[in-house]
């Protein structure tokens, strides 16, 4: 099925059909075994239709792996920024951030945390001067921070 947004929703059984008949076509196609699908969004759906995985180009056209829990929230997203860095995020079972992995277009990798709330309360980063790790209050101004190459603040 196609959704008004160009997406594809197709069950697990129904992939693994599509793929199948795709590669019984002639003896070349089956050596080559060579199968496209081309769609912006791709959803995979449990038995009684939730989403359960989503792969999709998102509204600034860069790649997005979504996975789901079985009650259809959003847990873990694996991506690129548009500048074409890595980004890891996991989301708690209401959907809020709660962890990213990620790194910055010069190479630097960063991990940060955040509360409840979603606001980022601990970060650790590793930058070519050193490592960084600083604690955030509500407000997100720094409370105590180690800077790259620098002494405690």
């Amino acid at each position: 099925m196609v959704t008004r947004c160009g997406s594809v929703k197709i069950g697990m059984g129904a992939l693994v059909a599509l793929v199948a008949f795709a590669s019984a076509g002639d003896e070349e196609a089956k050596r080559e075994k060579v199968v496209v699908l081309e769609a912006r969004t791709v959803r995979i759906v449990d038995r009684d239709g939730r989403r359960r995985i989503e792969l999709t180009t998102e509204v600034n056209t860069e790649p997005v792996l979504w996975l789901y829990d079985g009650r259809g929230t959003r847990r873990i997203r694996i991506a690129t920024t548009p500048g074409g860095a890595p980004l890891i995020g996991l989301f708690d079972k209401s959907g809020k951030p709660r962890a990213s992995l990620s790194m910055d277009a010069d190479g630097s990798p960063e991990l940060e945390y955040c509360d409840g709330a979603a606001m980022p309360r601990m970060t650790l980063g590793l930058e070519a001067t050193g490592a960084r790790l600083a604690f955030s209050n509500d407000q997100g101004g720094v409370t105590w921070e180690v800077p790259a190459g620098g002494e405690r603040r």
